[in-house]
């Protein structure tokens, strides 16, 4: 929290009920408290379940996104022989890759779902004009 006051930046927050669940549901609020800016839903751990469906797994989480900011939490890499030197999970990595990359029906779901691709520049964008405004500047 002290580095994201210090250099007015935003932060990568798991969910509420995450938080809750892991005994700190407090956080998300004193965050706010400060002004910093965190995405309103985190998925991140539920493709554990899915390994040999990655393709539907992902299909479905965007299909049921929820208004606000999702951040998702890929591991997106090309297949190659070192991918599969340093992990276990170069398949599930590689098959998020081609779906976030060239799935054509990933593209049209986004597309057709009005969902707006976003990073962090633009949170922390948003962050710091909320924070001169406060300031009246």
């Amino acid at each position: 929290m002290q580095l994201a006051v210090e250099f007015d930046l935003p932060v990568r927050m798991a969910s509420q009920e995450t938080l809750a669940r892991m005994g700190h549901p407090e956080l998300r609020d004193q965050f706010a408290a400060k002004s910093i800016i965190f995405p309103d839903y985190f998925v991140y751990d539920e493709l554990k379940n899915e390994k040999d469906n990655v393709r539907s797994f992902w299909l479905n989480i965007v299909r049921n996104l929820k208004p606000g900011v999702t951040e998702l939490y890929i591991h997106a890499a090309i297949a190659g022989d070192e991918l599969k030197a340093i992990t276990g999970s170069w398949k599930t990595r590689s098959e998020e890759f081609e779906i976030f990359s060239h799935d054509e029906e990933m593209k049209r779901l986004v597309a057709d779902s009005h969902i707006k691709l976003t990073g962090y520049r633009a949170l922390r964008d948003l962050q710091r004009k909320e924070r001169g405004q406060a300031k009246g500047n």
